[in-house]
């Protein structure tokens, strides 16, 4: 059952973000003057009832203990914006304002926090996840350990995100899951030594939990190889737009992409945006898995490659002007179907029709 509920203390309203414009920011001040029939609330949260057959439960910005009655770690829970506040990229020159502004820096002057889930939803933007790693450790010095997640893919708009994995411990990052996965789900593990959080205010609900002393091998994969490349900037981009387009082909029911092509290199980076896609993904999934993840696709599977993929996938037409030579319609043409080059030498093409 449902042991408590988080409430936006922060919202995203720059960039992509309006969410001002639908919803009102929790204030934890607010919450510490209101009184129901559950009583009053305290240190940010309210209580509420979701199922008459269960006990009120926490509403705002909750602290859980989980473990025994005498002997547990707490759970705190901070929503994607509030984790920027009072740092430097929250419009400060330093993290000085941190302590005194961040809202979890804040909850740590009242409870003793175990564990920190941090969910982030924002839009990617290029090298964010250098400041993924320094708000980690940064929130780490107001916990024992920090854990930081973000949405991976696209759910149909027109941005897609990392899927970073982080965890954090006295200032360090002790934990760190390879990004842009094709796979649904990606996953990440690290045993942690916890010690029993100290009562100073009493947290705002149970979960008994026993802790066991045996734990499975750590799930380790990043970071990836490509992540320490000094070209990591422009692959982050190939692969992020490349996710963006197995998941959007995907989860719209898409069998393929129609691409005009000029002969010049906008065009042909579209093209070849699709067969890098299906490479890595084919790469990271096998062709089995790509089909698997791609069920709605109607041509035939049997005996798939990456090619026979890219003849069914990517159709191209050639659109020149009045004003296009021989030239552009060849490269258009040799880009798809390969060619020879001055020299003689042949060269294959990305494959497509």
């Amino acid at each position: 059952r449902v042991a408590a509920m988080s409430a936006k203390r922060y919202l995203f309203n720059y960039e992509r973000g309006y969410e001002k414009r639908h919803f009102e920011e929790w204030s934890d001040a607010a919450a510490d003057t209101y009184k129901n029939e559950h009583g009053p609330g305290r240190d940010g949260c309210i209580f509420i009832s979701i199922d008459p057959e269960w006990p009120a439960i926490p509403f705002g910005s909750p602290v859980i203990s989980l473990g025994g009655a005498d002997s547990f770690v707490t759970l705190h829970h901070i929503i994607c914006e509030e984790y920027w506040v009072g740092s430097r990229y929250d419009g400060s020159a330093d993290d000085n304002d941190y302590a005194a502004d961040n809202p979890l820096a804040q909850k740590a002057k009242k409870f003793d926090i175990s564990i920190v889930l941090n969910s982030n939803g924002s839009p990617p933007a290029a090298n964010k996840i250098d400041k993924h790693y320094h708000l980690s450790r940064l929130a780490s010095q107001h916990c024992c350990v920090f854990v930081h997640t973000d949405g991976l893919g696209t759910s149909g708009s027109t941005f897609c995100q990392f899927g970073s994995r982080l965890m954090a411990q006295k200032g360090q990052i002790i934990s760190e899951g390879a990004r842009l996965s094709f796979k649904d789900m990606a996953y990440t593990s690290k045993t942690v030594a916890l010690p029993p959080a100290a009562q100073k205010n009493a947290p705002h609900g149970h979960i008994a939990y026993a802790f066991k002393n045996n734990h499975g091998t750590d799930v380790q994969d990043g970071p990836a190889l490509w992540e320490k490349s000094p070209q990591r900037e422009i692959e982050e981009e190939l692969r992020n737009e490349c996710l963006w387009l197995f998941d959007y082909m995907r989860k719209n029911k898409i069998q393929g992409v129609a691409q005009a092509l000029s002969g010049g290199a906008d065009s042909a980076y579209n093209a070849a945006k699709v067969r890098l896609m299906i490479e890595l993904a084919v790469a990271e999934l096998g062709i089995d898995g790509f089909f698997k993840a791609m069920p709605h696709l109607t041509f035939k599977k049997e005996g798939a490659t990456i090619d026979t993929i890219m003849d069914q996938i990517l159709t191209c037409v050639y659109m020149g002007t009045d004003n296009s030579a021989f030239e552009t319609e060849r490269a258009a043409r040799s880009l798809i179907e390969g060619g020879e080059t001055a020299e003689g030498k042949k060269f294959s093409g990305i494959g497509g029709k």
